[in-house]
């Protein structure tokens, strides 16, 4: 069930601003249950107060709070579906009047809903899916709210807040414990003394900032700078040992969720801890800056290597004009020389030699060619440092791959002080184009390409998956991103039969080829239909779709409808969708506490969605502190809030039966978006249509005008990968594929 359909699971109150449509979805009585409460069963207001015991249950997953008042639109439909007159009722108590009638009626919802009690039978297992769920929660606020979806599914009434919330903080806090362990292991004393010390200390140099604040620094715009402070603080890390310190046992989002702690607080507030959080959370924070910094320098050192390749083409394009220009002086020349009668043609031979030298530059050849040339002739210093920068960095593969082979070459020159590509080196390892080069007779100029073809063919691999780096979030050993050889043994056939998949390949192959049957039919069909057309080469054709003409009464409708809503300020359209969807629940985990916390969401948002600070959005806010405001953001940067808080105002909107007229939410397309940026950050590119500084973002709307995923993406990069990850991230979660997205995806 979707999470937006899940929005009432765990609450004790319901919000007064129920709408009509919310009680008929979350809360409606069916024929046979208002045919269970006619009489003689239940009488009177008992008919009425079992209502409000069956709906809550089977809405929330508990029973209702005995003196929490009843939202009038919840009341007034249950009435009218009994066949009541409408009342107005302050609480569930005044609807009873002993307790042993309202113990009655929730024993008959059980039942008739289908939920059980937890007993001693279901509390352990309940503190076991605690237990797994607290890997992957960051806060007992969101371990809370996936117990509760749990006990839920299982069809278990939710126990009381005060015992569900005990349970999850012994649960968080046994997961705590077992990751306090693993860094008592894994890092050892004297190590972690030492990177303690190392990270609180003052670095050299104006400002006097620590060095934990030094590495929390964000990189700045991509470039050489950037990409030596990068490495500098990989360097630094690996010289505290960070490298060697196996974290393996504690889950990446629970590293995260303590280096961002750190991220958050000022150093002092970190090193005032008690030690075992203390070392906790630095030890998580540096494994996880480990991590980043390396993706970054990978991600920088890629783009330094693309700039070096536009500067020599640069170069080619230029001396192409001038090489152009030249010629056409040559011709003029030539002209004159073949059409002078006073010349012999022993005159016009000599002349011409003289004209056109035999040792002349040569000009044959294509523009990758000459493109390689000057990157290797006028870029080798810029390149020989790109590939020094970057050797901090540990890449692994196949012992057998091409791109490995040539960086351990360069390591084994590089060791042994030689400035020139030694005769009869094996060219194979290189990819063909580069051959001419590395077999010239200058060997200093053979070397100069070997570097630049190995830095061209590692960028290649690792963004490819082929080479991995050690110490990496995004460019892991393939293996380290599957499931566990162990667990896979344990578990493949369940984890098979949940995708609907079969370990046959023959029956695999046979779903396989009756879907491309099927789809052969259907395009045989629409051939036929005259839909699309084949040509010769085998190219499909579909003709241009005409635009239909806009119907009067269509505007007019839609006219009336803006007429109707009338002007709406942002913020209070922000507190209509929120009580309607309950996004803010999402961003912090759980329900506001008070009006100015819900206020500072809606700041956050503000803030995250534009170029605004937080001051700047204070000021805009009667009532808001800066505080306030950035101890919201924080909460919503939370691993997949923001994700989740999008999912359900996606629901929200897709439930309105206006979405049913614009498509099924079946179908999607995909592009991206340029997001204008400082040009000061590293993954900031120049949009080339409007020469403005900005960060991509690809992005999937549905059929239904609602955009379902997005991405970050470097602009003018090939988009074939952000697309394919769109939908599978969308169809992850569900049996089958729901959603395929067409995409023109490469630039």
């Amino acid at each position: 069930m979707s999470s937006y359909y899940l929005r009432f699971v765990g609450a004790d109150t319901l919000p007064k601003s129920l709408s009509k449509r919310e009680v008929e979805e979350c809360f409606g009585l069916s024929i046979e249950d208002i045919q269970e409460l006619r009489p003689p069963r239940f009488r009177g207001t008992a008919r009425l107060g079992a209502a409000v015991q069956l709906v809550m249950l089977r809405a929330t997953g508990r029973h209702p709070d005995a003196f929490s008042g009843l939202p009038s639109v919840l009341l007034r439909y249950l009435t009218s579906a009994l066949g009541m007159h409408a009342t107005d009722i302050a609480s569930v108590t005044s609807l009873y009047k002993d307790k042993d009638t309202r113990y009655e009626h929730q024993l008959w919802a059980r039942e008739r809903v289908g939920f059980a009690v937890v007993d001693d039978t279901t509390k352990p297992l309940l503190a076991d899916a605690l237990g797994e769920l607290s890997a992957s929660a960051v806060s007992v606020d969101d371990l809370i709210q996936q117990s509760e979806h749990w006990l839920f599914d299982r069809r278990l009434v939710l126990p009381g807040d005060r015992t569900l919330r005990d349970m999850a903080r012994m649960a968080f806090a046994e997961q705590e414990n077992a990751a306090i362990a693993a860094v008592r292991t894994c890092a050892p004393p004297k190590q972690l003394q030492a990177a303690l010390s190392h990270a609180f200390s003052k670095r050299s140099g104006p400002g006097g900032h620590t060095v934990l604040e030094w590495l929390r620094t964000p990189p700045g715009k991509h470039g050489q700078l950037t990409l030596s402070e990068v490495t500098k603080k990989i360097e630094c890390l690996k010289s505290l040992q960070v490298h060697k310190w196996k974290l393996s046992a504690i889950p990446l989002n629970r590293l995260r969720a303590y280096s961002q702690e750190v991220i958050n607080r000022p150093p002092s507030a970190t090193k005032f801890l008690s030690e075992d959080q203390r070392d906790l959370r630095i030890v998580s924070f540096l494994h996880v800056t480990l991590l980043d910094q390396t993706d970054l320098a990978a991600d920088i050192g890629a783009r330094c290597l693309t700039d070096l390749y536009h500067k020599a083409s640069g170069k080619v394009l230029k001396k192409q004009a001038e090489s152009a220009v030249d010629l056409r002086a040559e011709r003029v020349k030539l002209k004159d020389i073949l059409y002078d009668t006073q010349l012999t043609d022993a005159q016009i031979v000599a002349a011409m030699r003289d004209l056109v030298p035999k040792n002349g530059e040569n000009f044959a050849g294509t523009r990758a060619q000459f493109v390689r040339e000057t990157l290797v002739k006028e870029q080798a210093p810029r390149m020989s440092a790109l590939l020094n920068a970057l050797g901090v960095l540990e890449i692994k593969g196949e012992e057998t791959d091409k791109a490995l082979k040539q960086l351990k070459t360069l390591r084994d020159l590089s060791k042994r002080s030689i400035s020139s590509l030694p005769e009869g080196f094996d060219v194979s390892v290189a990819d063909p184009s580069w051959h001419s080069l590395l077999e010239g007779p200058d060997r200093k100029v053979a070397l100069a390409a070997l570097k630049a073809s190995a830095a061209t063919s590692l960028k290649k691999a690792i963004k490819g998956g082929k080479l991995w780096l050690e110490h990496s979030s995004r460019h892991r050993n393939r293996a380290d991103q599957l499931i566990p050889e162990t667990q896979w043994a344990e578990k493949h056939k369940s984890l098979i039969r949940a995708l609907s998949l079969t370990d046959n390949p023959d029956k695999f192959l046979e779903r396989v080829l009756g879907r491309v049957k099927a789809g052969i039919g259907q395009l045989v069909q629409a051939v036929e239909d005259g839909a699309l057309t084949i040509d010769s080469q085998g190219h499909i054709h579909i003709a241009p779709i005409q635009a239909l003409e806009v119907e009067p009464q269509v505007t007019k409708t839609r006219e009336s409808m803006f007429n109707m809503i009338g002007d709406a300020q942002l913020g209070n359209m922000l507190v209509e969708i929120d009580a309607k969807s309950g996004f803010s629940q999402a961003l912090l985990g759980r329900r506001a506490k008070d009006m100015a916390e819900l206020k500072a969401v809606y700041g956050a948002l503000y803030t995250h969605g534009t170029e605004n600070t937080a001051k700047g959005v204070c000021a805009m806010i009667p009532g808001l502190q800066v505080s306030q405001v950035t101890m919201a953001m924080r909460a919503t940067e939370a691993s997949g809030r923001l994700r989740e808080a999008n999912s359900r105002v996606i629901e929200f909107q897709q439930s309105m039966p206006i979405a049913k007229l614009w498509g099924q939410g079946d179908k999607a397309s995909s592009d991206s978006m340029t997001l204008d940026t400082s040009r000061y950050l590293h993954s900031a590119r120049m949009e080339y249509r409007r020469k403005q500084h900005g960060v991509g973002i690809y992005v999937h709307m549905l059929d239904t005008w609602a955009l379902f995923h997005d991405q970050p993406i470097v602009i003018n990069d090939r988009q074939a990968a952000p697309a394919v990850d769109g939908v599978e991230a969308h169809n992850c979660s569900r049996r089958e594929d729901q959603i395929g997205v067409s995409s023109f995806s490469v630039q």
